[in-house]
């Protein structure tokens, strides 16, 4: 608390006056309340009491206060209290300081006390501290990790400040960063960098986020080493990002042989690679997920692993990994495999001859010589291939064990020898199969026929068989000749069944002057079945059956018909199934024919009772489907209905008349039709559309004031039908009315 006073005159010389005054701060809001109060006295050397009502005037901090009072001053040097004034929250200055003006004039008048002579004088009030202010705050371009700037605006600049630094916690308690360990600061602008462990805190309080407000507050001190301290707390807030740098980061993405391997290599079509990734998440995020792509490989996961299906494609391939941490934060690595080409064995070409046990052909031999060319996969050299024979009696189904013609080994080459131990009978004819088998155990088989000893004629002993160029083995005719039919007319074979060859049908050759090449003809009914013709045609001349019925594809219920593309032939049986289809023209069950041109056409054939044929047709083209356009037919008509119908009929038309276009309503009496009116459809509702205007007796029909019909808007398949009448005894109504696209 500030106080003080000081004195002045008065026009009495035996009369001075006093000020007295007395302040009291308010820190929290740097103001100050002051009190004023006025005194006289007079001296012990005058003889009398001066009294009376006098007025005066007061000067506070710039502002004057009038008032009056009854006063008695006596002469006893004593000083009397004539005005108390307080005035309330003075402002002070920002640096806590203020200096305010105090004066005092006026006096009684009618007495020798009529003036006051107290000069203003400047009193100075107690000094407020005032805290230092932050003036800004922020990261260095934004990030975290180049430290904050702060500017602290100090009242004082003797004074110093600790700075303290928040991230708010889940906890809302906050995360201590800058502390006063790091030394007290005077004023003005500084750059403070966070330490490693201070941005270890930060990251661990950020595991989700790139990005956090902080609050940063500054407490001002008198100096450097004082415990004074001077206000509150001053705070400020910014938003400071994690640097893009803080990610995750791959140290290794391997792949290696899952199974299906060969020797360590990667064979196609057998092979499956397991993909291992290790990664660092970004300081204080988690990782979320692995995402790995490649060939045969599609996995998102929080595994570190993943493994692929069986390869299908080979050579170089790629595969590939993104990390994704807590933050959204991501890294990605490849890495590449080889994979050799893999198929399965086959054989290029066998043959198989008689031959004695040194391999000289023979056609009465009892050995088989043969070659043998087979195919495989070498896959590096790894992979090897066995090849093995046996044989088993024409017809029979067992064959003998079999025969190793060629150990494992990578070769690709073509082989030759001589199987047999002398026991393949010149008068059996045998099957002999070949058969290669890789290291994985895929085989391929040829099976070649090593025929009997060649005899033109061979006729069986129980006269069951006949064989040309071999022995009969079966009954029947047997050849291992090609056979030629020569001559200039047609040659046919002929099939014959049933008693006295009641069916017979012909292979047959067309002959030189013949256009056909080769055809198939039913002589019972007299009719082509197929034929191909010398200039290249093949003409198929009877329905093709499969399994009972015309080659037709039902469609199934749900079916989006732009989805169907394939050409063919296709139905919907059911108008049930037609109603759940999309992008279809009808509910009505219905017949689908599907061409190619440069695009795609469908064809759709509405199920009708009727003799009237609803069609529709539209295109595909540029990936893009067209409008279902109704075909029209010239002069088409369908009677709708008929009748006779009055005012305000509801009239149930046959078909559904919305397909129309124009309908042609016949008006007349009930023993004559008179006219015939014609009324479009708009967007396929009838809407009051007016057919006919006044028809009186001069433009054919009886009487007066008779008018044609209207009709309201439809529903389905029915109509209203108004406005029909006469104000006459005629009987005007609609006898027919007739639809035309």
């Amino acid at each position: 608390m500030a106080s003080g006073s000081f004195t002045g005159t008065t026009s009495n010389n035996y009369i001075t006056a006093r000020v007295l005054w007395t302040s009291t701060s308010k820190p929290e809001v740097n103001k100050s309340d002051i009190t004023v109060t006025l005194q006289v006295k007079k001296s012990s050397a005058s003889s009398g009491t001066t009294y009376g009502t006098g007025a005066w005037t007061v000067l506070i901090n710039g502002t004057t206060y009038n008032f009056s009072a009854t006063v008695s001053i006596p002469p006893n040097n004593t000083y009397v209290t004539i005005y108390t004034k307080t005035v309330k929250d003075i402002e002070h200055n920002p640096d806590g300081t203020k200096s305010v003006l105090l004066g005092w004039t006026g006096g009684i008048a009618g007495t020798s006390y009529t003036t006051t002579n107290v000069p203003n004088t400047a009193v100075t009030l107690d000094a407020i501290p005032r805290a230092s202010t932050i003036s800004s705050f922020g990261f260095t371009n934004g990030y975290i990790e180049q430290g904050i700037d702060i500017t602290i605006a100090s009242k004082v600049s003797t004074y110093y400040h600790d700075i303290h630094i928040y991230l708010p916690d889940t906890s809302g308690t906050g995360i201590n960063l800058i502390s006063t360990a790091n030394g007290r600061k005077a004023g003005g602008t500084h750059h403070i960098n966070f330490t490693s462990d201070q941005l270890s805190t930060i990251y661990k309080a950020m595991p989700s986020k790139t990005s956090s407000q902080f609050t940063i507050y500054v407490k001002t001190y008198t100096n450097a080493t004082s415990s004074t301290e001077i206000g509150d707390w001053q705070h400020k807030t910014a938003t400071g990002n994690i640097s893009d740098s803080i990610k995750p980061s791959i140290s290794s993405f391997t792949a290696a042989i899952n199974s299906g391997g060969l020797s360590g290599l990667y064979v196609q079509g057998k092979s499956t690679t397991k993909l291992t990734c290790a990664a660092t998440m970004g300081n204080g995020a988690n990782i979320t997920s692995y995402v790995f792509s490649g060939p045969n490989l599609s996995s998102t996961s929080t595994s570190n692993t993943a493994t692929s299906g069986a390869i299908t494609s080979s050579g170089t391939l790629t595969y590939k990994v993104t990390v994704t941490d807590s933050r959204g934060r991501k890294a990605s690595a490849t890495t590449q495999i080889y994979v050799y080409p893999y198929a399965k064995p086959s054989f290029k070409s066998t043959t198989v001859n008689r031959s004695n046990s040194s391999g000289t052909l023979d056609g009465a031999g009892t050995y088989a010589k043969y070659t043998v060319e087979g195919s495989y996969s070498s896959v590096g050299g790894k992979n090897t291939r066995t090849i093995t024979v046996a044989h088993s009696s024409n017809g029979g189904s067992t064959y003998s064990a079999e025969t190793t013609i060629q150990a494992a080994t990578n070769l690709n080459a073509s082989i030759s020898g001589v199987y047999g131990s002398g026991s393949l009978s010149a008068t059996t004819s045998y099957k002999i199969r070949f058969t290669i088998k890789d290291s994985y155990g895929a085989t391929a088989t040829s099976v070649l026929t090593l025929s009997t000893v060649s005899r033109a004629i061979n006729i069986k002993s129980d006269n069951n068989g006949v064989a040309f160029g071999k022995i009969a083995e079966g009954n029947g005719v047997e050849t291992s000749w090609d056979i030629t039919f020569k001559g200039s007319g047609q040659k046919s074979l002929i099939f014959e069944s049933g008693s006295s060859s009641a069916w017979k049908t012909y292979l047959y050759q067309g002959g030189a002057n013949n256009s056909v090449a080769l055809g198939a003809y039913d002589s019972t009914n007299s009719r082509s079945i197929w034929s191909y013709t010398n200039n290249g045609n093949f003409n198929i001349n009877r329905p093709v059956v499969f399994g009972g019925g015309v080659l037709y594809t039902s469609i199934a219920a749900n079916t989006n018909l732009n989805d169907m593309r394939t050409p063919g032939f296709y139905k919907c049986p059911a108008s049930a199934t037609a109603a759940t289809l999309t992008n279809c023209p009808t509910t009505q069950a219905f017949g689908l024919t599907i061409e190619e041109h440069a695009g795609v056409k469908q064809t759709l054939t509405v199920y009708l009772t009727g003799n009237q044929p609803i069609i529709y047709v539209r295109n595909f083209y540029n990936n893009t489907w067209g409008q279902w356009s109704r075909l029209c037919y010239a002069a088409e008509n369908v009677t709708l209905w008929s009748g006779t119908a009055g005012v305000n009929t509801t009239l149930t038309l046959k078909e559904n008349f919305r397909d129309f276009r124009y309908l042609t309503c016949i008006i007349g009496t009930t023993t004559e039709p008179y006219g015939i009116v014609l009324g479009a459809f708009l967007d396929n509702e009838v809407a009051e559309l007016h057919f006919g205007a006044s028809l009186t007796a001069t433009n054919g029909l009886a009487g007066s004031n008779t008018y044609g019909a209207k009709f309201t808007t439809s529903s389905g398949t029915s109509i209203k039908l108004v406005g029909c009448g006469t104000s006459s005894t005629s009987n005007l109504s609609v006898r027919k009315i007739v639809g035309w696209r």
